[in-house]
């Protein structure tokens, strides 16, 4: 099993390392751990992390994205405003520009010499991630993400990474389901398919969760009703993130608020309530070890959020005191 850690290529992470390669490397000895699970800002470049220290990488997720796929435009124009915003938000008017930005992802992934690559299966519009009501079933979004994925990687046969499909509370893959996942095996035309186990997008599925003993008996209890498809687990993002309360009282706001506001508005408002929602904090209990245990874990993610080093470092050092 590889101990990883997240990190971008977004200036702020970069400048955590002064981005300076020796530092990474000493960064990764001194918390003992084999490497990054890498989320691209931007196009890769080995000079600012080497593809040595990579292991994952983690594809770029789109929220909103079934109308655009579908080719929806009006359905689309009426939860974003404008032709504009389309454009600004997935690049183009044509589904096309999204699986062409997923081939271009893979083929990065290729370069990089990943042993995988993980992908959402979800889809939320973004005023319904604020007020919880949702248009699409976890079955109609898992349907048209298989279709998705079959059209990006298209008969592709070269590559070698694993496809890890990572839950998340929204509408999709929650990991809840073990019918859903075996769909998702059986469907997918790629032969290394697996999941990713997000522990605190666990969490956050069921709102009436008050504490860590409450949260890790949830999760024990949802993945062993999952049968043998729990064997189909491969990876893990290991973080905690309690926000059922914050969750419950946020929506009761919604019912009277009635938005108006530009995208970027919208936008801003939606990252700050699910860095509210998902902040992403070392899962301290003492049966962290054991769902490790329990699982087929090859790649073991620390999914950390801090705002510089020195922070980071003691969430894995907290982190290290349940996992090691």
């Amino acid at each position: 099993m590889y101990n990883l850690i997240n990190v971008s290529n977004y200036k702020g992470d970069l400048e955590k390392f002064q981005y300076d390669h020796n530092n990474m490397g000493e960064f990764l000895k001194r918390n003992d751990l084999d490497g990054f699970e890498v989320l691209q800002f931007g196009p890769w470049n080995e000079d600012e992390i080497p593809k040595n220290f990579i292991k994952g990488l983690h594809l770029r997720f789109y929220p909103t994205w079934i109308d655009f796929y579908r080719g929806d435009l009006d359905k689309l124009l009426s939860k974003v405003y404008s032709k504009e915003n389309i454009v600004t938000l997935y690049g183009g008017t044509s589904k096309d520009v999204i699986i062409d930005y997923y081939r271009s992802e893979l083929k990065t992934a290729k370069e990089m010499g990943v042993d995988y690559v993980v992908m959402h299966v979800c889809h939320v519009d973004l005023e319904d991630s604020l007020n919880y009501n949702v248009n699409y079933t976890d079955e109609e979004v898992i349907d048209e993400s298989i279709n998705l994925i079959n059209e990006v990687f298209n008969g592709e046969n070269d590559y070698e990474f694993y496809l890890l499909l990572e839950n998340l509370w929204w509408p999709g893959l929650k990991l809840k389901n073990k019918e859903s996942m075996q769909k998702l095996i059986d469907k997918i035309n790629y032969e290394k398919v697996g999941f990713v186990l997000d522990t605190g997008h666990m969490i956050n599925t069921n709102l009436e969760i008050k504490n860590e003993n409450e949260a890790i008996d949830y999760i024990f209890e949802t993945i062993e009703n999952l049968g043998e498809m729990k064997d189909y687990i491969y990876g893990m993002h290991l973080n905690y993130s309690l926000s059922g309360n914050y969750v419950k009282e946020f929506i009761k706001t919604q019912k009277i608020t009635k938005r108006t506001c530009e995208l970027d508005e919208l936008f801003k408002e939606v990252c700050e309530h699910i860095g509210k929602i998902d902040y992403h904090d070392p899962f301290e209990h003492e049966k962290i070890k054991e769902l490790i245990e329990s699982l087929n874990i090859k790649y073991l993610v620390y999914e950390l959020f801090a705002p510089n080093l020195e922070e980071l470092e003691d969430k894995i050092k907290r982190q290290n005191e349940w996992v090691k």
